[in-house]
């Protein structure tokens, strides 16, 4: 039996309609955001130092990709932001490294070493953006001439030796300013060499190679 105090059909209130399904380009702008967060974190805690030039490179071929598999469902204009932002960074590096004529390797951010021996000293220490400083004050150095080499391609890098060590420094900048000791260059193309008097007769001495791309250079006892 029909109730007659029921609304009509017609009038009733229709089913809600179901949420709409991530989009493939919301999918990957996450991912792309996440992974960027990610290596942010590794970095900031030194766990290992990330090539972001392959960290970009791979977001940019993630969000190409989606580009293509979602061009005829949906739009996309935010995938293509990221992925013009992400040609710019990666630009970016490589005009970098081919201009400050240093690898963009190393990592960004801040960066401090303290080798207290001879095992934890390694010939080569790099920074990509950001400040190195490395404290070579703490080394028992053998006898002879030990060689270390360490660069920023954009950045400070600050070198600290001890006092009574036979050094020889070749510190070098594409634009900027580096300092040995007390003496200072500053400008473009620098590329000077600073000794001490008794370098050749010391036993024991170290061999500087301190460079930075657009930046400073510091050697300081």
């Amino acid at each position: 039996m029909t109730d007659p105090y029921a609304p009509p059909e017609d009038v009733l209130s229709p089913e809600p309609p179901e949420p709409p399904g991530r989009s493939i380009g919301q999918v990957v702008f996450g991912t792309v955001l996440v992974a960027a967060g990610l290596a942010w974190l590794i970095t900031a805690t030194d766990l290992f130092d990330l090539p972001w030039r392959a960290v970009f490179a791979v977001a940019l071929i993630a969000v190409g990709a989606a580009t293509v598999a979602s061009a005829r469902r949906e739009r996309h204009s935010g995938l293509i932001v990221v992925g013009a932002i992400l040609t710019v960074l990666l630009t970016l590096m490589s005009t970098a490294e081919g201009l400050l004529d240093l690898p963009f390797a190393g990592g960004i951010g801040e960066r401090n070493f303290t080798p207290q021996t001879v095992a934890t000293l390694t010939s080569e220490y790099r920074l990509g953006i950001g400040e190195l400083v490395l404290d070579l004050t703490d080394v028992e150095l053998p006898p002879g001439e030990t060689a270390v080499e360490a660069s920023v391609t954009i950045g400070a890098l600050i070198v600290i030796v001890p006092s009574d060590l036979a050094i020889r420094v070749t510190g070098s900048v594409t634009a900027g300013e580096v300092t040995v000791f007390d003496t200072t260059f500053s400008g473009t193309g620098i590329n000077e060499t600073v000794s001490t008097p008794d370098y050749n007769e010391a036993p024991v001495r170290l061999l500087l190679d301190a460079s930075a791309g657009l930046g400073e250079v510091e050697v300081r006892r």
